[in-house]
């Protein structure tokens, strides 16, 4: 009787621990490889927030991606990691931000390739380097889910190209609402 109980036991454990959370992800997070996010692509500080009642008036201009967060009717994310600075190293500021705006209709959002214009989805590189600047997101995914009040966790899978190279990030945070 108790090795009946005992095998059912370890039965209904091998069962439990082979299911996921019930959040599904969509695949487009593993078409880079799989999603395995790095927040930090080196040493610094990483920033995630969210604004209400916002968006982005994103413009091109000569080649040159301009951008300005504006009042309106969606949520406005930003991504931000800011590089460590060495202060024997001239110029070696570097930070990263990744921004987009969603529409703030219900608790998920999914944002495609097909949407990233609309959306404003933007990746750009500050330093004093040869491709600094914003780029288009032209690859990837976005997936967000709100898990609290003012507290949305986002999931990030994307990949930039500038003149001189392909930028790949995946990047998993809560973002927090902007006070």
């Amino acid at each position: 009787m108790y090795k009946a109980i005992f095998i059912a036991l370890l039965i209904f454990l091998g069962l439990g621990s082979c299911e996921k959370n019930n959040e599904i992800y969509p695949e487009c997070l593993d078409q880079f490889g799989d999603f395995e996010p790095v927040n930090k692509p080196g040493k610094g500080q990483v920033e995630f927030i969210f604004y209400e009642n916002s968006d982005l008036a994103v413009n091109e201009d000569d080649g040159r991606v301009y951008f300005e967060k504006v009042p309106g009717d969606r949520f406005v994310f930003r991504y931000q990691f800011t590089g460590d600075e060495d202060p024997n190293i001239a110029d070696d500021e570097y930070s990263e931000v990744i921004w987009f705006a969603v529409d703030p209709k219900g608790d998920s959002f999914d944002i495609y390739p097909d949407e990233f214009e609309n959306s404003g989805a933007l990746f750009g590189r500050m330093c004093f380097c040869v491709d600094g600047g914003f780029h288009w997101i032209k690859k990837g995914c976005i997936h967000g889910r709100l898990v609290g009040e003012g507290k949305w966790e986002v999931s990030i899978a994307i990949q930039s190209e500038t003149n001189h190279d392909t930028y790949t990030r995946m990047i998993r945070g809560d973002f927090l609402a902007s006070l």
